[in-house]
């Protein structure tokens, strides 16, 4: 019993260590100034597991404190059923959006230029 305890506790410690030297690591390599971040998520066909990959995208712009960062899922030929699923996931979190991919580089332009009078 002693044994397993020692492996747990090694095992959290370890984590712990890791987890410190990239904190660290980000402290020292970030950039002085904040940058705009694109996340695109392009999409073909059917996709079960999207909003999980929108909420995780999501979920990374809340960590890290990147600046201004944009979630997009990109369109290249969704389903309805997998268009829904991103509709209904991108309006329950800020910074995510569906674009189609024929709009793909006006958006970028529009990013662009909001992130250029945002700094």
């Amino acid at each position: 019993m002693y044994e397993v305890i020692q492996v747990v506790g090694i095992v959290l410690i370890t984590m712990g260590l890791i987890e410190m030297i990239r904190l660290l690591t980000l402290f020292f390599v970030k950039p002085k100034e904040k940058q705009g971040w694109i996340l695109a998520i392009p999409v073909k066909g059917h996709r079960e597991n999207l909003e999980y990959q929108i909420r995780s995208a999501a979920s990374h712009i809340k960590k890290a404190d990147h600046g201004v960062v944009s979630v997009v899922v990109v369109d290249c030929g969704m389903d309805l059923e997998t268009q829904e699923i991103s509709s209904r996931t991108c309006e329950r979190f800020k910074g995510t959006q569906t674009v189609k991919l024929e709009g793909l580089n006006q958006w970028v332009k529009d990013f662009a230029t909001f992130y250029r009078f945002t700094n």
